[in-house]
């Protein structure tokens, strides 16, 4: 009788095993970078959206004010308020303020009695202090 030795070898499927998971884990980890990668990319990608739409919106904004600034109607205004100009026709009306009246009180108002004149600094520390 002849014995046949057979060794043990390990089957094909284990070794295919051992080959394939990390490969898998490989590509499992290269995958979920990249998707973390283009998440990144993406939320950089709306904020700089966002900024641009804000400096559009400035741009507009600055746009419509120079056209204001150059027209006829600021020009016009500009030389009324700040300067003083008038047009030919127009009519000068100078408003005076309370400080630049007379000393009289307005007519509805009655004439008020002086305040009596405040004493001096020092009495009225020493009334303060020793009364």
């Amino acid at each position: 009788m002849t014995r046949t030795t057979h060794t043990s070898r390990p089957p094909v499927a284990h070794i295919m095993l051992l080959l394939t998971v990390p490969i898998l884990a490989y590509l499992a980890f290269t995958v979920g970078s990249k998707a973390l990668e283009l998440y990144r990319l993406q939320e950089s990608s709306a904020a700089i959206r966002r900024e641009i739409q804000g400096l559009k919106d400035r741009n507009e904004a600055l746009r419509r004010q120079m056209e204001y600034l150059r027209s006829d109607a600021n020009v016009e205004d500009m030389a009324r308020q700040q300067l003083g100009l008038m047009r030919p026709g127009d009519t000068a009306v100078t408003l005076l303020s309370s400080a630049q009246g007379s000393d009289a009180p307005p007519p509805s108002m009655p004439a008020r009695e002086k305040a009596p004149s405040p004493r001096p600094n020092w009495q009225q520390w020493r009334d303060f202090l020793f009364h």
